[in-house]
């Protein structure tokens, strides 16, 4: 697996996933996946630690391209989550899942 960064939370998260994939995202192109955190591990800082380690990541390969995330409009902590790391939310939806990038 290639490393992206010196985080030991990338290291953690290579060796121990602490969520699960979904193995269909019907509003992604094939050959894109999507991860979520598992209910029960909610609420332990995980999904904060994933969130800030893949904008590193991306913001390393994208090239001046924007990064852009989408989750349910009732999902208001991902919402608040996504503006915590300055993500703003964008004019567009995607299916009817609100898109936040930057």
């Amino acid at each position: 697996m290639t490393r992206f960064t010196n985080s030991p939370y990338e290291k953690i998260m290579t060796q121990v996933p602490r969520g699960r994939k979904e193995t269909s995202c019907p509003s992604l192109p094939e050959n894109h996946e999507c991860y979520y955190v598992d209910k029960n591990m909610q609420g332990k800082g995980y999904g904060r630690k994933a969130a800030e380690l893949a904008v590193e990541i991306l913001q390393s390969v994208a090239d001046g391209k924007m990064i852009k995330v989408a989750t349910e409009q009732s999902n208001e902590k991902a919402q608040q989550l996504y503006v915590s790391l300055g993500l703003h939310k964008l004019d567009e939806l995607d299916g009817d899942d609100f898109v936040f990038g930057r």
